[in-house]
């Protein structure tokens, strides 16, 4: 139990540094750090498995990119098959955006509560049920009170989208992070929704990037497993001394 607490609490205390920069991370990757830290302070670390965390990581900007390609280009056509007047595609548009968004949620917390909890389920800890729900709870409350600047970060600073990109946007993003949710690997939303937006600005052949913040954030999904890393080590030495670990 000590030790779950001290990767939820490197994993929160970096998440939230990062949140205050307005940096899109990833959950996934600050608790993967901190995992990773204990695993080799307690000589118990799975490699193979870190491996495959990491291939993963490193494919779902991509795999998100090329997938919001074919979104936009498949969507846009079977639009305009359909020849709908202003108004027909306006609400099919707000419709669609309602959908998405709701199936883009549905897939982060499907993702992301193992993240927040996953750690204190366990033997004379919690069940799947109450980890998931607490957890539920939490990121919901996080959303809502704390996530502003983050969003302007991803929908208006990093590549201006208007309703249509942004509707391809979060399908896609919804769609990758469920594969690799069905697959369980835990992976960054932050990093399908950026790939999705790269992918979008390409299919729309925009040339509105802002790449001091796609250097910005790119440096947040690096920074973040290495500071978790070393902020669980600084902890854990800190818990040996008090003999609490």
């Amino acid at each position: 139990l000590n030790t779950a607490f001290i990767v939820s609490l490197a994993s929160g205390l970096t998440v939230t540094l990062m949140t205050r920069l307005a940096l899109p991370v990833s959950t996934s990757q600050a608790v993967v750090g901190a995992l990773c830290a204990i695993g080799v302070v307690q000589q118990d670390l799975n490699y193979g498995s870190l491996t495959r965390v990491v291939i993963c990581w490193v494919t779902t900007p991509i795999g998100a990119l090329v997938i919001a390609v074919v979104v936009y280009r498949v969507v846009g056509w079977l639009m305009n098959a359909l020849a709908l007047n202003l108004f027909a595609w306006d609400r099919l548009l707000r419709i669609g955006l309602v959908v998405a968004g709701s199936y883009g949620a549905y897939a982060l917390g499907a993702n992301n509560v193992a993240n927040v909890t996953g750690a204190f389920v366990g033997p004379d800890m919690l069940s799947p049920f109450w980890a998931a729900l607490i957890g539920g709870v939490s990121i919901a409350l996080g959303v809502t009170t704390y996530s502003k600047h983050v969003m302007y970060t991803v929908g208006r600073d990093l590549v201006r989208l208007s309703a249509y990109p942004a509707f391809v946007v979060v399908l896609t993003e919804a769609v990758t992070v469920h594969v690799y949710a069905e697959l369980g690997v835990p992976v960054s939303t932050s990093q399908a929704v950026v790939g999705a937006a790269i992918g979008v600005g390409i299919a729309a052949r925009t040339t509105t990037f802002n790449f001091r913040i796609l250097g910005k954030i790119a440096f947040g999904w690096i920074g973040t497993p290495a500071i978790t890393f070393a902020l669980a080590l600084v902890l854990y030495s800190l818990a040996q001394t008090l003999s609490l670990v």
